[in-house]
């Protein structure tokens, strides 16, 4: 028996347009006839309740300008199915089949933008650069930018924790944006596939032990 695999937006692709009667490809890629827009939106419904991508990673997953167009999306779909009991028949049956297909290991993987970026730099890379598909260029593309925005990020939460270790004064405001930023950031994390590990409880130490903290677990990869 095959192990479950990840639910990932072309897996979503591929059972919205089944289902839908679309070419994945035009879904992927922006065709604007309503048809295809409306099959978009099904996507991006799915995919906020079926994989830890936030809004941000579906639109540019999907060739989107930014994470409004996702927002309007998800909206646009729990309308349509709150008044066409059929639409909703259909978007629950391709939630099945998504579910279906994960669960016997056969959803269509999405590519690997590490392992194509990796290729690319051993070896021939002007050979190796010119034979990615588009789908890894594309995957490449929003890992790229997706890390760019983690890295923006992290440079806010660390000038709010300089800000709030200067100012005690003010500690209690700061503290609420520090813990809002951190917790959007943990999420960014989880949707490009990392787990962020606990942190342990704070417990008593001997003065012997003290010096055994280690602070705060890091992100790992996630298996």
């Amino acid at each position: 028996m095959s192990a479950p695999s990840p639910i990932t937006i072309p897996a979503i692709i591929d059972a919205v347009g089944c289902v839908l009667g679309v070419r994945p490809r035009e879904i992927a890629y922006r065709h604007r006839d309503a048809k295809t827009a409306g099959a978009r939106q099904v996507v991006m419904y799915l995919a906020r309740s079926l994989t830890p991508l936030s809004t941000g990673q579906i639109a540019l997953g999907l060739a989107l300008s930014d994470h409004t167009s996702v927002l309007h999306g998800v909206r646009r779909v729990r309308e349509r199915m709150a008044a066409d009991s059929a639409f909703a028949v259909d978007v629950e049956r391709a939630r099945a089949m998504v579910l279906s297909l994960a669960a016997a290991g056969q959803a269509r993987p999405g590519p690997d933008p590490v392992a194509a970026a990796e290729r690319v730099l051993v070896g021939d890379r002007d050979h190796a650069a010119v034979r990615l598909s588009v789908d890894e260029t594309i995957a490449m593309a929003v890992r790229l930018v997706a890390l760019e925005e983690l890295a923006v990020g992290t440079y806010q939460l660390l000038c709010l924790l300089q800000a709030f270790a200067a100012d005690a004064a003010d500690a209690a405001a700061r503290r609420d944006a520090i813990i809002a930023l951190g917790d959007a950031l943990a999420d960014e994390l989880a949707g490009l596939g990392y787990e962020v590990t606990e942190t342990p409880a704070p417990q008593e130490k001997t003065d012997g032990e003290a010096h055994q903290d280690r602070g705060p677990a890091a992100p790992r990869a996630a298996e």
